[in-house]
């Protein structure tokens, strides 16, 4: 399974959270990474993604 967390942080304090999220699901065997919305590029069909805000 894949994943993408969202997120978006003025300070950085949801970035930590987002990272952390992800590391979790890696732990659990998903492939997950941390992104900034500007950071992705379609497609992202089948992706399930998990929105972290700021």
């Amino acid at each position: 399974m894949n994943a993408i967390v969202v997120y978006k942080s003025r300070y950085g304090s949801t970035r930590g959270i987002a990272e952390f999220i992800a590391e979790t699901l890696r732990e659990h065997g998903v492939q997950a990474e941390a992104r900034t919305p500007g950071s992705m590029t379609p497609p992202l069909s089948g992706v399930p993604c998990i929105w972290s805000t700021g």
